[in-house]
């Protein structure tokens, strides 16, 4: 996909057009793309699309294959009210996720979770004290 037009001039010049849509519509595009871009690429774009990135709330986190610097950026950029779901998966290169996840985010501000996914991992049970 390019990101040039015919004429060779950057889309950017062309940007007002999508922002002349309703913020329902951008957040229905949000719908199908992954957490990791809204947060690490759309948000960046300019200030509007930071608002609407921090006003979208249907985000979906799937953590499996995040790297361990973006995995850290995104626990603290994530506003967890806005969180639907949240995948975690049994991943060398995350060691730990679950307790490191826990220890960036206050768990109780996960208010509109619907769906907690664990893949391919075992927990150790702690006796109850």
């Amino acid at each position: 996909m390019s990101i040039l037009n015919n004429s060779y001039e950057p889309m950017v010049q062309h940007s007002g057009l999508i922002e002349r849509l309703p913020t329902e519509i951008l957040h229905q595009i949000f719908d199908y793309i992954d957490a990791e871009t809204i947060l690490l690429s759309i948000r960046r774009v300019c200030r509007q699309w930071m608002a609407w990135t921090n006003t979208y709330n249907r985000y979906g986190l799937n953590l499996n294959s995040i790297s361990k610097q973006n995995f850290t950026l995104i626990c603290r950029l994530i506003q967890p009210e806005n969180v639907i779901s949240l995948t975690f998966a049994d991943n060398n290169q995350q060691a730990d996720q679950i307790d490191l996840f826990l220890s960036l985010v206050d768990t109780q501000r996960f208010t509109r979770l619907r769906s907690l996914i664990f893949l391919g991992i075992e927990f150790k049970l702690r006796p109850y004290r």
